[in-house]
């Protein structure tokens, strides 16, 4: 059974007056809680995260729901896939949370996580077999019904993951700290043997993150087989702002960084950009939005 037919996310919504606002500029008061209708074992909750050049992920602050149970653990994983990675490749880094009742929730990392891939995915576990109670708020983090600026997922088995309904945006989001000579990091970058052993993808697919950015974003392909490709980055009017020629590439996972600039290297202006790829007699196309 697909985990589509087994899985359903369920967007408990709130009935809120006006909130106040907080430390983040957003409302204190989401719109409603991410829960699933069925808790396993393995059921977790996943955002991917920019991380800036020069910083680390230090810890993470969210909207936490119910304080009872509690979530059971933090994991973090490199973010250089299109999807999360399985929970066995994750690395826990806080058990336990005490989250705070329908409020905002801070907990820090023993050691920052570094990467150098420029992004990461943050991953909250349930308590195995947790059941939300018919009243009160349930064990979740909140969303707001505004446009998705950020990817996250969800598994009810560790290993595949589904993306949450671009319609809402999770409040959750990292901590960060800057990297000096004497920080100690916690390194998610994937090891050559690790990226050597990762299944070859299925279809052809295109992922741009983060989304929005700033100042730059990085065009992921994955291609089922070798083929010639071509990758190129369109204004709103359809002009022509960046061609990467990639040429002819090999079956597995490509990564561009498109860094805001045309192809004379000059900085174009915040705003709505498409990139396009044409790959094996298939176009494939994502919206990005720079924002300055």
């Amino acid at each position: 059974m697909s985990i589509l037919s087994r899985l359903s996310v369920v967007l408990v919504v709130l009935i809120l007056g006006a909130g106040r606002l907080g430390a983040a500029e957003v409302p204190v008061l989401p719109d409603g809680y991410v829960v699933l209708d069925s808790m396993t074992s393995h059921t977790c909750l996943a955002v991917r995260v920019s991380v800036p050049p020069g910083q680390a992920v230090s810890g993470i602050r969210w909207f936490n729901g119910a304080t009872e149970p509690g979530f059971d653990r933090i994991l973090v994983a490199g973010g250089s896939g299109l999807f999360p990675p399985t929970l066995a490749e994750a690395v826990p880094v806080v058990e336990d949370i005490p989250g705070a009742q329908e409020d905002w929730s801070d907990l820090e990392f023993s050691e920052p996580v570094g990467s150098t891939t420029g992004s990461l995915f943050l991953i909250m576990k349930y308590p195995a077999d947790y059941v939300p109670p018919d009243g009160g708020p349930p064990l979740g983090v909140g969303y707001r019904n505004v446009e998705n600026r950020s990817d996250h997922f969800v598994t009810d088995d560790g290993s595949d993951w589904i993306k949450v309904s671009s319609r809402c945006q999770l409040m959750m989001e990292p901590v960060f700290c800057a990297l000096t000579d004497t920080t100690l990091v916690k390194s998610m970058q994937p090891s050559e043997a690790d990226e050597q052993d990762l299944p070859l993808p299925k279809v052809l697919a295109l992922d741009v993150y983060p989304n929005p950015f700033n100042p730059q974003a990085t065009i992921r392909l994955a291609l089922p087989q070798d083929t010639a490709c071509s990758l190129k980055v369109y204004d709103v009017r359809g002009r022509l702002v960046r061609d990467f020629r990639p040429g002819t590439l090999p079956a597995g996972f490509h990564e561009f960084v498109w860094r805001g600039r045309d192809d004379r290297e000059q900085p174009v202006g915040s705003g709505v950009y498409f990139a396009r790829i044409m790959a094996g007699g298939k176009t494939l196309g994502r919206r990005m939005v720079l924002i300055k």
